[in-house]
This record gives C-alpha cells, sequence and structure tokens, in this order.
C-alpha cells in the first residue's frame, strides 16, 4: 500500500502558516481515539481509499463525537454522497492541489 502522500502535502501547507498539525496514521498502528484526545484538534482531515472506506468513517464518527469533522481522499471524491452522510465537508478532487490555489 502506499503512503498518503497528499496528507503531508496539506500538513506542510498547514505547518508553513503556523498551524500545528498531526498526522494519525491507523494503519500503521495509531490509536485513533487516544490521539484525538490528546491532541484535541480544531478539525478533523479523514483520507481514505474505498477498501479504507468504513475505517474512515468509523473515524469521521469519533471525530463528530468530538464536534470536528472533514473528509477527503479518493472514496470521498468519487462517493461524495455517501461520504456527507457521515461527515460535515467533502474535499473533492485532490486537497493539495487546492491548498495551493
Amino acid at each position: 500500500m502506499q503512503e498518503p502522500l497528499n496528507i503531508g502535502f496539506i500538513a506542510h501547507f498547514l505547518e508553513t502558516r503556523g498551524i500545528e498539525v498531526k498526522i494519525i496514521d491507523e494503519p500503521a498502528g495509531d490509536n485513533v481515539v487516544e490521539a484525538l484526545d490528546s491532541f484535541k484538534p480544531e478539525i478533523a482531515g479523514i483520507t481514505a481509499t474505498t477498501p479504507l472506506a468504513d475505517e474512515a468513517y468509523r473515524n469521521a464518527s469519533l471525530c463528530r463525537a468530538r464536534d470536528k469533522d472533514s473528509d477527503g481522499g479518493v472514496h470521498a471524491s468519487v462517493m461524495t454522497e455517501e461520504a456527507l452522510r457521515h461527515v460535515d465537508i467533502v474535499v473533492v478532487g485532490e486537497g493539495s492541489r487546492q491548498c495551493w490555489i
């Protein structure tokens, strides 16, 4: 599986503008609940491909329970209406390209 490089590009863009960012990588073993509770982000961005959509929606529920939400990635770009049943915002297309505009 390829690492989601676009999330790193977005993180860099935000950090260069003074915004603190933490990437939580559940497939690599990070505990999402612990990370959300310790970092307490104002906004959570979630990216997922179709095979990981169920996990992304579960994580979106965790974020929504903490009044944070957002979504992006390939699956949300293609299945926008489905994604919007789980999240508040969907970034369609490459978020890393959109943040440079």
